[in-house]
């Protein structure tokens, strides 16, 4: 195979695996694809694919053509396609703090041995955001799933704007944090769903609340770079 289709390759499968598409029959489904072509791109049959092939799939992903073929994603900045009034517009990742300060954790749990993760070096997330204050958060909390695995980061936007329907961070004036839906405000509380749709709304006192922040997404570990 040649150096662009080993890396086209590898891309693919970097991107199957931070999207959770575990076998490249599922990603010919979403892409309504043959399924015997996805399997000629996925063993490097196709040695010059089409440029249509290449856009279907790095709009799939949001990721910009070239760098599909061309970057290694998974180690380097790629370039992202962003959406805005029907304009697409390349963007690059930034390097996002990991804030070790924070955990989110079960509401049901109310052992106080859920501790933070201290290391000797900052760390930071791969991730496209305009927000210079974004940051994210490691999510410890099992009842989140399947929403939000035990062990991936909440991508956060501070400056973003809330509004009803958007999932937010909310760190209570305990420190202790967790994901809800926000719905309204209304008389000096916040109204929320938790993400996990068996547990009941919440009425939630703003003088409780010390922070209640935009989510802008949810991260794998391996986008973690040390």
């Amino acid at each position: 195979m040649s150096s662009l289709t080993d890396m086209l390759i590898k891309n693919i499968r970097y991107l199957m695996y931070t999207h959770g598409i575990s076998s490249f029959t599922e990603l010919s489904k979403r892409l309504k694809m043959p399924q015997s072509t996805m399997h000629r791109i996925s063993v490097g049959e196709i040695k010059d694919p089409k440029y249509l092939m290449l856009k279907q799939i790095a709009d799939f992903f949001g990721v910009s053509t070239i760098d599909l073929i061309e970057c290694d994603l998974q180690s380097a900045q790629p370039t992202t396609v962003a959406e805005v009034d029907g304009e697409y517009y390349p963007h690059t990742f930034s390097l996002i703090p990991v804030r070790d300060d924070v955990v989110i954790k079960d509401d049901t749990n109310d052992d106080n041995d859920i501790t933070n993760d201290t290391y000797e070096t900052r760390r930071y997330l791969r991730w496209p955001s305009y927000d210079s204050d974004a940051y994210a958060v490691k999510c410890k909390a099992a009842s989140m799933t399947p929403r939000i695995k035990e062990g991936e980061f909440v991508v956060v936007e501070p400056n973003r704007e809330v509004t009803p329907g958007d999932e937010v961070l909310i760190i209570n004036t305990d420190g202790v944090a967790s994901v809800k839906t926000f719905i309204f405000e209304r008389d000096g509380n916040y109204h929320v769903i938790p993400v996990n749709e068996d547990h009941a709304p919440i009425r939630l006192p703003k003088s409780a609340v010390e922070t209640l922040h935009y989510v802008a997404g949810i991260a794998k570990p391996d986008l973690i770079k040390n």
